[in-house]
């Protein structure tokens, strides 16, 4: 784990640059966390964004998100014209994947009546981190690449509408700079149409942006905050900032949502009424842990576990018995109480390694057991109903075995 007070030394180097400095002169003195807040915002409206694009969503739009949208942004393009909208079959994925290991934000597929692809659109929304290198024209690639000779466009989607840096002239693929004025004009043109919770939703997204973003932005320290985010000395500070922003932040993501959602759905009676959940979902290994008391130097728990990133439908987790090892005697006890043939583990989690004396020791993390899995279908009901089921699935199977093992003493709480 990384040592405090070089995190410090991080942090102290970027306050002291010229450019934070200069930042802090402005006329509305800019505070740091912002930036994360915007990044945290910047996720937000891609997602909602994507929602209200798809006409299969249950918001009730059908098609007239994307044609408001699409129109407005390629108003030249010969396609909006060619699309007969009310047949039409607009399907998102968000954070779509390339070759290259990016994510696009949203990639936007439009189908005819024959189920045939006629239209590709890829977004890439951008609030205050700047381009990384060759980003765009890497997209175009991806775009052009996997659809082949189906039309489509790039939208680099901002608050003031600036163009790319970083996209090259593809006419199989063309970038086109929008502002977030599309948005809010597609959600104006809306009123009339959907639910009313429906209307109040795209009514809020549409106030939200032009009280948040549509005010007259200070470029100066736009530039100075792109600056900073794109200097290698500082960004290990910046990430560092990250993960000290307040849990409030992280508790509003979708994901967080859905596990409470469990939580609830499990509420207080049985063997795990009472145990510590841990909320670890953000990127490189994300994971919920339910916590049974701890023994001292070992704590026992039962874990979703993932491989993927970022966490939406399609999403696998691995339902694990894990144990986490304080110290070098307590992976010694845990592996001599649970051998891991005992319940059938399997130890391939992520290696996080124990330190004593300076020196690597042992693994923290010791895999009791693995159980079934699960890949989310609905960031609802049915994904709280299939993450509880396979939770079950491991408490009947292990817990009996795991309270005999180690005993009252060892802190497992009697089911009575």
């Amino acid at each position: 784990m990384a040592n405090a007070s070089s995190d410090v030394v991080l942090i102290q180097a970027l306050v002291a640059t010229p450019n934070y400095q200069a930042l802090m002169g402005t006329e509305r003195p800019f505070n740091i966390f912002t930036l994360f807040t915007d990044v945290f915002k910047e996720n937000a409206v891609s997602r909602l964004l994507a929602f209200l694009l798809d006409s299969r969503k249950e918001h009730g739009f059908r098609h007239r998100v994307a044609q408001a949208f699409i129109t407005a942004a390629l108003p030249n393009h010969a396609i909006c014209s060619e699309i007969r909208w009310e047949e039409a079959s607009i399907a998102c994925i968000s954070e779509w994947p390339t070759e290259k290991q990016r994510r696009l934000d949203i990639l936007v597929q439009i189908s005819c009546r024959e189920n045939r692809l006629k239209f590709v659109l890829g977004i890439e929304n951008k609030i205050w981190a700047g381009e990384q290198e060759n980003q765009l024209c890497d997209y175009q690639e991806a775009i052009t690449k996997r659809f082949g000779e189906v039309p489509s466009a790039l939208l680099f989607l901002s608050p003031d509408g600036h163009d790319s840096v970083t996209a090259r002239n593809e006419p199989r693929c063309e970038c086109v700079a929008v502002s977030y004025d599309v948005i809010v004009n597609a959600c104006r043109r809306l009123d009339k149409f959907g639910s009313p919770e429906s209307a109040l939703l795209v009514d809020s997204l549409a106030r939200h942006i032009e009280d948040g973003y549509m005010e007259k932005s200070n470029k100066d320290a736009k530039r100075l905050i792109c600056e900073l985010y794109g200097d290698p000395k500082h960004s290990a500070a910046l990430d560092k900032i990250a993960e000290l922003l307040p849990e409030c932040l992280r508790e509003c993501s979708s994901s967080n949502i859905l596990f409470e959602a469990v939580k609830s759905a499990l509420g207080t009676a049985g063997p795990l009424g009472k145990c510590e959940w841990d909320f670890r979902l953000g990127q490189g290994h994300p994971h919920v842990a339910v916590y049974l008391p701890s023994s001292g130097d070992f704590q026992l728990g039962y874990m979703w576990h993932s491989r993927d990133w970022p966490i939406d439908i399609g999403t696998k987790f691995t339902l694990r018995l894990m144990a986490w090892c304080n110290t070098l005697t307590g992976r010694q006890r845990i592996e001599k109480l649970i051998p891991q043939k005992c319940l059938a583990g399997k130890d391939d989690f992520v290696e996080w390694y124990g330190k004593k004396d300076g020196k690597e020791t042992f693994k923290r993390w010791y895999n009791v057991w693995v159980g079934q899995e699960y890949s989310l279908e609905d960031m609802g009901k049915r994904d709280v109903e299939g993450l509880r089921r396979i939770l079950d699935d491991a408490v009947k199977r292990t817990y009996g075995a795991v309270k005999e093992r180690l005993g009252m003493k060892q802190g497992i709480r009697s089911e009575n």
